[in-house]
């Protein structure tokens, strides 16, 4: 994989790790505080990789690679424990204005040198180019759809999570408001985190109600969204399959990253798997 699409499928998946984080620990102040510090780091990541890679830059360097790795090091160690103090002193020179995290290939000098190229050798190899490209532009179209129907099932499961979550015992508009009325208008990571969250809020609060316990009612609530994730998970991978294939294809070149650059075709945002069994014991719940 070409270090462009490494980078970019790196930090893609890094920053809707955190967009879920986020979501999820919204009433925890130290933890707030670190994903606030994780931002800056990303951001600067962002806009390393965003100058690296410009139509005049120079491409990812040793030092830019460098620069990126240690800024993700940071918001790795931030995502694995929000809570916990961060080991590293490093400072952020994030850019006040958050950069732009739809990367896009760029076709430079020599890509345009090399297709100009293809066609003075002769008609037959810049044929050969221009077939690649109508190929390629018929994959990145087919592909588009195949990542709108899985994009469309996790919707669908999403929204049978809030369903749930509205309808289980002891919920009230209070623990979220944006899902009093359905789920929010925003990234399928931002919600997911958010019904996560409400989820939390709920257990604990029934616990503290009855003696560290979950009532029953709770419970067939909470295992009916068990059920809805296990079905989530399964349209997840099919989902980041995908995404994945489009986020490093946009950048193969010769006759796909033309293409992309041409059609100014962006990487796509991944999705992140719940992990409220993981902060929450739910033994009494199965």
């Amino acid at each position: 994989m070409p270090a462009q699409a490494q980078f970019a499928s790196e930090l893609i998946e890094i920053e809707e790790e955190l967009k879920y984080a986020e979501a999820f620990a919204t009433d925890d102040p130290v933890a707030s505080a670190n994903l606030a510090r994780a931002s800056a780091e990303l951001n600067s990541a962002f806009a390393t990789y965003n100058q690296a890679v410009s139509a005049k830059g120079r491409g990812v360097s040793d030092s830019d690679a460098n620069t990126i790795a240690i800024r993700l090091g940071i918001v790795r160690e931030i995502l694995a424990s929000p809570n916990a103090p961060i080991s590293s002193t490093a400072i952020s020179t994030a850019p006040a204005v958050l950069v732009n995290t739809q990367l896009s290939p760029t076709v430079k000098g020599g890509s345009k040198v090399f297709e100009i190229g293809m066609w003075v050798l002769g008609i037959v190899p810049g044929i050969v180019l221009q077939v690649k490209k109508n190929k390629a532009r018929n994959y990145f179209t087919a592909l588009d759809r195949r990542i709108n129907s899985n994009a469309a099932q996790i919707d669908v499961f999403l929204e049978q999570r809030a369903q749930i979550l509205r309808n289980a015992p002891g919920f009230t508009a209070d623990i979220d408001p944006s899902l009093a009325s359905g789920l929010p208008n925003e990234a399928r990571n931002i919600t997911n985190g958010r019904i996560d969250h409400a989820y939390q809020v709920l257990i604990e609060r029934a616990q503290a109600a009855n003696g560290g316990v979950i009532p029953p009612a709770l419970q067939a609530a909470l295992r009916s969204d068990r059920n809805v994730q296990r079905e989530i998970t399964a349209a997840r991978t099919l989902y980041n399959d995908t995404v994945n294939m489009w986020n490093t294809d946009i950048f193969m070149w010769p006759a796909k990253q033309m293409v992309a650059a041409d059609e100014k075709l962006t990487t796509r945002p991944v999705f992140v798997g719940s992990r409220l069994g993981a902060t929450l014991d739910l033994n009494r719940a199965r």
